[in-house]
């Protein structure tokens, strides 16, 4: 008989949980694609201003969030130790500060670009924890 503690990832056979992990993790992945967005648009402005459009920029942006996303995702849905809570904290506070900057933005008259110095620094915080949950 199982304990009553025990969710639904400790029975066999049953994955509910488990999916539903994934999905809400899955969900975490949009603000880390959202901020490589606005970082890339910028960068490929700064550093390339007259080749292109902006639209390559994001795009790369988005894929190297979504990446580093993906890459934490993996990572917290491993079976058991320290990296599963490490990649959760992760995509939690990235998550809570592409909110707490979408507030600031839609409170104030602040352009989004200002937010580019801590989102860009939010970005590399989150792309250093997830190469070195890969190591």
């Amino acid at each position: 008989m199982p304990a009553i503690n025990d969710g639904a990832e400790s029975r066999p056979g049953c994955l509910a949980g488990r999916f539903f992990a994934g999905a809400v993790r899955l969900v975490l992945v949009y603000p880390l694609a959202s901020i490589g967005s606005l970082v890339g648009q910028r960068a490929q402005a700064a550093l390339l201003p007259q080749v292109g459009t902006p639209y390559e920029g994001a795009l790369a942006g988005i894929i190297v969030g979504a990446l580093i996303g993906l890459s934490l995702w993996r990572a917290a849905l491993a079976e058991d130790g320290w990296r599963p809570r490490m990649a959760d904290a992760t995509l939690a506070t990235v998550s809570a500060v592409w909110l707490a900057g979408l507030v600031i933005v839609w409170s104030t008259q602040a352009p989004s670009w200002e937010l580019l110095i801590p989102w860009a620094a939010c970005l590399g915080g989150a792309a250093g924890i997830a190469a070195l949950l890969r190591a």
